[in-house]
């Protein structure tokens, strides 16, 4: 296992281990969507690369990036070539796997490194878990043809679990962090569903869904 301390050693390390991948990687990439636009070709340019050698490759992604424009492109860039992307309300965190034979970790939450792994047995749980979570996850083919279901589908995803969380009394800013959102972004979704829910504070909306049984079957879209 190697710590490597910032952004430019991870780079320098991911450029080395996708040239030298043969058959496929996997990754999980969630968090807020709300970056550089031009910070994605790039990446194209990487996947591009990759696909055309025959590598397969799978992305676990939030469903936030339905609604951001520049990301939507690019994942139409990728599926273009043979990308596989899917999207979940949630996701257990950031993950890039080449090979099952190196897998690239984050440090923590407050820098850009990243902890290398090249155990065997940690990386085939690493593989499980990202499995278990790729089987629950809505397909996300073409983000241009795949019409209204995939994105209605997705908010009601996000208004459900965002409606557990505030009912959980979990504060603005963790549930941005567990929803890949921006905090301006939540503190909306938040105004939204107390005012369909008629209720005029955090405490009452939770007041509200325990007692009329929103959250009973995961299926209800809150404040219908």
């Amino acid at each position: 296992m190697t710590v490597l301390p910032d952004l430019a050693a991870v780079t320098s390390l991911l450029e080395q281990e996708a040239a030298r991948c043969r058959y496929e990687v996997i990754a999980c990439r969630p968090g807020d969507v709300s970056r550089d636009p031009a910070n994605l070709e790039p990446a194209v340019v990487r996947d591009r690369a990759l696909l055309e050698r025959g590598v397969r490759m799978r992305t676990l992604q939030q469903h936030v990036v339905r609604f951001h424009a520049p990301t939507r492109a690019y994942i139409a860039a990728a599926t273009a070539l043979g990308g596989e992307y899917r999207t979940a309300h949630e996701l257990f965190g950031r993950l890039i796997v080449f090979d099952d034979t190196v897998a690239f970790l984050p440090t923590d939450t407050t820098t850009s490194g990243a902890v290398v792994v090249r155990e065997p047995h940690l990386i085939a749980y690493l593989r499980s878990i990202f499995e278990q979570a790729w089987t629950h996850a809505t397909e996300f083919i073409d983000p241009n043809t795949l019409g209204a279901e995939g994105f209605e589908q997705a908010a009601r995803d996000i208004d459900t679990t965002l409606l557990k969380l505030l009912a959980a009394g979990l504060k603005d800013e963790t549930i941005a962090r567990r929803l890949g959102m921006s905090l301006r972004t939540v503190r909306r979704h938040v105004a939204d569903i107390l005012e369909r829910l008629g209720a005029e504070s955090r405490f009452q909306a939770a007041v509200i869904v325990t007692h009329t049984g929103l959250l009973g079957t995961g299926d209800d879209e809150p404040g219908r």
